[in-house]
């Protein structure tokens, strides 16, 4: 039994509810749901009912509930009595992938270091797959990527936006006249490209949708791989080929006419962002604060 168990347990008490439950402590309804069983299986009693529409509370989960509230005001006591060392001191390690690093969280620095002045963010920027491996090894407290892993394991992973990758052209001929309706593929094959490197989360996604539509890499001609969304960008606008890349990191230019930018013929390249954590870390407020501000910059 741990405090993040008993903090879900009291959420559902209170909201009578585990999808209501799973939006007040930033979790999915099937986590909550996972926690509960754990704690069920803990205890060797059923807390909740669960046909029908609503959830039934059971006795035991009545028991439970003052005596979980209790454990958890003692928590809240505890904090606030030291909550000025704790501040003064505490640090919050992220690990994030270029697209959540670069255009996602400076849009909410700001804020979180007005809300929680005493916490220091430690950003590390990677690859997905390195953001991944960083939250597995409890390197990272928190992680951002561009893709989810194949297999999640230790981790409690949620996607926070849904970004879409595009093509992005240098804005000259021919690509203007596809421009409204976007590449062919006919035309990709014969284009070169620059690619994200491997293991980022835009080039997993980019490769697999370009699989599901029968075309596998070696078809394509690679003119440069990259590590870095505006070093791309400076590339396609001088001309040196396409490539795939996320809408938000793209509009920029966009807007300034300095590249164009438009979808796949016939093709809508969606992918999520994902949040992560790993299961034997506690998400504390400052953590949650931080993924709320980032849902609502978005």
């Amino acid at each position: 039994m741990n405090l993040l168990q008993l903090e879900i347990f009291v959420s559902v008490m209170e909201q009578r509810s585990f999808s209501k439950a799973a939006v007040q402590v930033h979790l999915s309804q099937p986590t909550v749901s996972a926690h509960i069983h754990g704690l069920e299986q803990e205890l060797g009693v059923r807390l909740f009912g669960r046909g029908g529409k609503e959830i039934q509370v059971l006795e035991a989960a009545g028991l439970l509930y003052p005596r979980a509230r209790k454990m958890l005001q003692t928590e809240q006591e505890i904090l606030e009595l030291f909550g000025k060392e704790r501040l003064r001191c505490q640090r919050l390690r992220i690990g994030a992938s270029s697209i959540p690093g670069q255009y996602v969280l400076p849009a909410v620095l700001k804020k979180f270091s007005a809300r929680y002045p005493g916490v220091q963010l430690d950003i590390t920027q990677t690859d997905s797959r390195g953001v991944i491996e960083g939250v597995t090894a409890e390197r990272f407290e928190l992680g951002l990527a561009g893709t989810e892993p194949v297999h999640c394991g230790e981790l409690e992973c949620e996607p926070f936006y849904e970004d879409e990758l595009v093509i992005i052209a240098p804005n000259e001929e021919p690509y203007r006249r596809v421009a409204s309706l976007g590449l062919p593929l006919e035309l990709l094959e014969k284009t070169p490209l620059i690619l994200r490197e491997e293991g980022s989360g835009t080039r997993t996604e980019t490769e697999q949708y370009l699989k599901n539509l029968g075309i596998g890499m070696e078809k394509l001609r690679t003119a440069a791989v990259m590590d870095n969304p505006e070093n791309i960008k400076r590339a396609v606008e001088a001309g040196v080929g396409i490539s795939f890349i996320s809408r938000l990191a793209a509009e920029d230019y966009s807007r300034d006419g300095r590249i164009l930018l438009f979808p796949l013929q016939g093709v809508s390249m969606k992918r999520k962002l994902y949040a992560m954590t790993n299961k034997n870390v506690y998400r504390n407020e400052e953590m949650k604060g931080l993924l709320r501000l980032i849902r609502a910059a978005l």
